[in-house]
């Protein structure tokens, strides 16, 4: 259905992937053969081996990796974890106790001479890392790359653009400043990209304060596409499980209220059967009671997946015309086709387990994207000594 990398008798370029979960990024770098991934979770480890059975998958905390466990690649991804730089964590930024683990991927870098060894990085989080303490985190972040050798293109893309999913990601891609192609400038206040979607007013503001780094722009800058899958496509009408009881439908429908109450009616009476998406938001009636009122929202969009944890993760979703309706949970299945995954990929049998291996994991395709729209742009793999100056 959706993304699965193909077969290769061989391949020039390698990856490492570092905390993988169930290797979103090896299966978006399709053009990269992944030779080796790190992840803390046994069970995302153990799906990963599943799904990527000619990569060498290691399961261990990152603060006891050593240089030599790992070998070289021509990139180094991070995904490293984003509970303390999203929306849904607690927003302590790099320096709490989850992210702070990026700093040791860099320092395995480092330790391994940064580009010498990895000629190309690849980082992705939540776009809250860009406010993340007044912008300081994502700046220190960029010196330390700047440090390792590496010129850097910071942009958002979010998973929209191919699956009915809204996710802004933050991808920051390294590359060797001594292998950048002709197509690849240094970033200026006058060639910073007008696309307001990859960089969104946020990360303008933050590039106009930190133009001193060593980052890049391109000399064209690709557009994202418009998506063709849409949430019908995604959600499964006819299966037997994940459907709301009729006393917890009555409670989302009871508490839908005004401008949500005329939206249900009109999507119940339309002739076409839609989906759209649902969420329960806190809220005070009249009286100053709180409730959890029913929200709909008709933009095609499913929210950002995320790990199971019981009541506001789970994603609810409403089928509905023609004189009818039902309230759906999105399985696992379809959470894994939300997040780019088709059916042939392997997902744990306990579903807590499999909505923690979707919620956590990387859209393949926006990977993709940045592979094929930066990386391969302005990487000339051969070292280019008269671009030094220019970055």
């Amino acid at each position: 259905m959706i993304l699965r990398k193909a077969q290769r008798s061989h391949s020039i370029d390698t990856h490492t992937e570092f905390f993988a979960g169930v290797g979103g990024v090896s299966l978006g770098l399709d053009s990269f053969e992944t030779i080796w991934a790190n992840d803390i979770d046994p069970l995302k480890c153990e799906i990963n081996k599943l799904n990527h059975p000619n990569t060498d998958v290691l399961c261990e905390d990152i603060s006891k990796i050593k240089p030599s466990d790992f070998p070289n690649s021509t990139i180094s991804s991070a995904t490293f974890p984003c509970t303390n730089t999203s929306c849904a964590g607690g927003r302590q930024g790099l320096l709490g106790i989850k992210s702070g683990v990026v700093y040791r991927w860099l320092n395995l870098l480092k330790e391994k001479r940064g580009t010498k060894s990895h000629p190309l990085s690849m980082l992705e989080n939540p776009t809250g890392l860009i406010a993340r303490n007044q912008g300081t985190d994502l700046r220190s972040l960029v010196l330390e790359l700047n440090s390792l050798g590496y010129a850097v293109n910071i942009s958002v893309v979010d998973a929209k653009h191919f699956v009915p999913q809204s996710r802004p990601r933050i991808f920051i891609t390294g590359v060797d400043k001594k292998s950048l192609s002709p197509k690849a400038y240094r970033l200026t206040a006058d060639n910073i990209p007008s696309d307001k979607e990859l960089v969104t007013n946020p990360l303008r503001r933050w590039m106009l304060s930190n133009l001193d780094l060593d980052m890049f722009t391109l000399e064209t800058t690709q557009a994202l596409p418009t998506r063709t899958l849409q949430l019908e496509d995604v959600i499964n009408f006819h299966d037997d499980g994940y459907w709301a009881e009729q006393s917890f439908s009555d409670e989302l429908v009871a508490n839908l209220t005004g401008a949500q109450l005329t939206r249900f009616k009109q999507l119940v009476n339309s002739p076409v059967t839609s989906v759209s998406t649902v969420a329960r938001r806190g809220r005070k009636n009249s009286a100053g009671i709180g409730y959890n009122a029913t929200e709909i929202s008709v933009s095609g969009l499913a929210p950002a997946q995320r790990p199971y944890k019981g009541g506001s993760s789970r994603c609810w979703v409403l089928i509905a015309g023609k004189g009818d309706y039902r309230f759906k949970c999105v399985s696992p299945r379809e959470s894994a086709r939300l997040m780019g995954f088709d059916d042939t990929f392997e997902l744990p049998g306990n579903d807590k387990a499999a909505y923690g291996c979707t919620g956590d994991a990387v859209c393949p395709q926006a990977v993709n994207w940045v592979e094929q729209h930066i990386i391969r742009e302005a990487y000339a793999k051969e070292e280019v000594p008269q671009l030094a100056l220019a970055i």
